[in-house]
C-alpha cells in the first residue's frame, strides 16, 4: 500500500477512533431505598484529556468540586466510554438512615445496584426523649495511630504496610459534633421540638448522652490516596433529672471512605450513635420513665412518720429547719419535716448519691442517707440520725391553707455555699399544670441552690418544695415549687 494511502486511511480512521473513545454513555445508579438521595463528586479531568479540547461535564469537573445529584433513588451519570475515571465514590443519603459512600471501580456496567442503607431506630411511642449533651475528645499520645496500607484489599485483610504512632495529644472538653447528632435525633423524633421546653424543665422522661472519644486510628491507602478512621468512644446515658447513669458502653466505629479529613471524625461518631441506638439494652433504658418509676413506687410500703411535738410557727424558726445539702458536684437545699430527722428535697438534688452532708443553719454538719426517691414528682426523702437542739421541723400544710395572692417566703442556699442561707419574699402568682402535675408559680427570687428548699407561708408552714427557676424570653423571674400535697402522696408518707 502506498504511503499516501496509509496516511489517508489513518487520517480517516483517527476521528472514528477518537469518537469511539470519547463518545458518551450513561451509567445508572439505583438504590433499593426509595426516596434516597444519590450524589457523587466528579473527579478533575486529567490534563492529557483536556489537551485534546474536550469539555468538562462528562465524567469530570472543572476542578472546582462539581457534584452531580439525582432527584430520586436513581442517578444517571454520563462518562466517556474509554477515558473515564478509575473509580467513583457514590454518596447515598436518606433521612433517618446512616449515610453510605460506595466506591465503584472500572469497568463500569451500564446499571449499578447500590447497597441498602442501615436505618437508625426511630423513637417509639412511650419512649423517653433523648438528646446528646456533649461530645468530648480526650486522646493521649498512646491512642493515636497512623496505619498505611498498599491497597484496599490489604486493608480488608488487615495487612498493614507501616504503623506509625502519633505523638500528639488531643483534648477538647466540648465539640460541635453534638449539634449534628441532635439533628439526627430530631429527625427520628427522639427530640420533640413541638414541646414547649421552657415548661418541661428537669423532666424525668428526658435522658442525655455523653460521648468521649478516647482512641483514633487513621488509615491510609497508598494506591488510591483514600483515608478513613477508626474511633473508640465511651458512651454514657444519664437521666436528666437525677443525673443517674443508666447505661454506658465503649464502641469502636469506622468512618466511610471518601470524605474530606475534617469530616471523618463526625462520620465515625455518627456510626457510633447508630451502634448505640440499635443496642437492645439502650432501647430498654429508653422505656417509659413513668412506667419504670411507677413500678418502683408500687413496691413501697407506706412509711409512718411520727408527728413532732412542736413545729416552726414563725419565719425565723422555719429558717432553722431548712438545710444545705452538700454534694460532690455542688449543693442544694432540703426541709426538715420531723423531729427524728426526715428531710425532704428534690430528686434532681439527691441524684444517684447515697450519702449526703447536711449543714444546718447553725453550721452543724450531719450525714444523711437516701430513704426513697420519686422522680415523677421530683421528690426525695433523706434521714439524719440527730438534729441540733431547738430546731423545730416544718409543718406540711395542704392546698386549702393557701391561695393565689398569698405572701410566701423561699428559704434555701442559693448560689455560693460560703454565703449560706437566704430568705426572700414574694407571692403565689398562679397555679400551673405541667404534664398533669400542679406547680406553684411565684415571683420569689429563686436560684439553682434553692432547689429542694422551702416555700413557706407567713406562719413558717411548708407550702411547697422549691423546684426551679424558669429563665427565658418573657419568663425572667418566674419560680416554681412542688405543692406540699404531693409530699405525702409522692413518697407514701403517713404522719401519725
Amino acid at each position: 500500500m502506498k504511503k499516501s494511502v496509509r496516511i489517508y486511511l489513518a487520517l480517516f480512521c483517527l476521528p472514528l477512533l477518537l469518537w469511539g473513545c470519547f463518545s458518551i454513555r450513561n451509567i445508572t445508579f439505583i438504590s433499593p431505598d426509595k426516596g434516597a438521595k444519590i450524589s457523587l463528586d466528579m473527579p478533575p479531568m486529567p490534563a492529557a484529556y483536556a489537551a485534546y479540547g474536550y469539555g468538562y461535564g462528562y465524567g469530570y469537573n472543572n476542578g472546582t468540586g462539581s457534584t452531580i445529584t439525582g432527584n430520586t433513588d436513581s442517578l444517571q451519570y454520563p462518562v466517556y466510554k474509554s477515558f473515564s475515571p478509575a473509580s467513583l465514590d457514590v454518596r447515598i443519603e436518606k433521612k433517618g438512615y446512616r449515610t453510605k459512600i460506595y466506591t465503584v471501580k472500572k469497568p463500569f456496567p451500564t446499571r449499578i445496584g447500590l447497597p441498602s442503607l442501615t436505618p437508625y431506630p426511630p423513637h417509639k411511642d412511650g419512649q423517653r426523649q433523648l438528646y446528646v449533651d456533649r461530645v468530648s475528645i480526650h486522646i493521649d499520645s498512646n491512642n493515636i495511630v497512623k496505619n498505611f496500607y498498599n491497597s484496599m484489599n490489604d486493608y480488608t485483610n488487615g495487612k498493614i504496610m507501616v504503623t506509625a504512632p502519633d505523638r500528639d495529644k488531643v483534648t477538647y472538653k466540648e465539640t460541635s459534633i453534638n449539634e449534628d447528632l441532635n439533628k439526627i435525633l430530631i429527625d427520628l423524633n427522639y427530640i420533640d421540638t413541638a414541646t414547649d421546653k421552657k415548661l418541661n424543665f428537669l423532666d424525668y422522661n428526658w435522658v442525655k448522652i455523653y460521648s468521649n472519644i478516647t482512641g483514633l486510628s487513621i488509615n491510609y491507602i497508598s494506591s488510591s490516596s483514600q483515608t478513613n478512621i477508626d474511633l473508640t468512644c465511651s458512651w454514657k446515658i444519664k437521666e436528666c433529672l437525677t443525673g443517674k447513669t443508666i447505661y454506658e458502653k465503649t464502641i469502636s466505629s469506622t468512618s466511610n471512605w471518601g470524605y474530606e479529613n475534617d469530616t471523618l471524625i463526625l462520620d465515625a461518631v455518627k456510626q457510633g450513635l447508630l451502634d448505640l441506638l440499635i443496642d437492645p439494652k439502650v432501647q430498654t433504658c429508653l422505656e417509659n420513665g413513668t412506667i419504670t418509676y411507677q413500678n418502683i413506687y408500687n413496691t413501697w410500703d407506706a412509711l409512718n412518720i411520727a408527728q413532732s411535738p412542736a413545729y416552726a410557727t414563725t419565719i425565723q424558726q422555719a429558717t432553722k429547719a431548712v438545710v444545705t445539702i452538700k454534694l460532690p458536684h455542688g449543693h442544694g437545699s432540703g426541709c426538715l419535716i420531723s423531729s427524728d430527722g426526715y428531710i425532704i428535697t428534690n430528686s434532681h438534688v439527691a441524684g444517684d448519691t447515697n450519702q449526703f452532708a447536711v449543714i444546718f443553719e447553725n453550721g452543724d454538719t450531719h450525714y444523711a442517707k437516701l430513704i426513697r426517691s420519686n422522680p415523677i414528682y421530683d421528690l426525695a426523702l433523706l434521714k439524719v440520725d440527730t438534729i441540733p437542739a431547738r430546731v423545730k421541723p416544718l409543718k406540711i400544710v395542704s392546698e386549702d391553707d393557701w391561695s393565689i395572692g398569698n405572701d410566701v417566703y423561699a428559704i434555701g442556699t442559693p448560689e455560693d455555699l460560703d454565703l449560706g442561707q437566704t430568705l426572700t419574699r414574694g407571692i403565689v402568682s398562679a397555679i400551673r399544670v405541667i404534664q398533669d402535675k400542679k406547680y406553684i408559680q411565684t415571683d420569689v427570687s429563686i436560684n439553682p441552690g434553692n432547689s429542694g428548699g422551702a416555700l413557706t407561708n407567713t406562719d413558717g408552714a411548708l407550702v411547697g418544695i422549691v423546684k426551679a427557676k424558669l429563665v427565658g424570653e418573657k419568663t425572667e423571674g418566674l419560680g416554681f415549687a412542688i405543692p406540699s400535697d404531693y409530699i405525702t402522696k409522692g413518697l407514701k408518707l403517713n404522719f401519725q
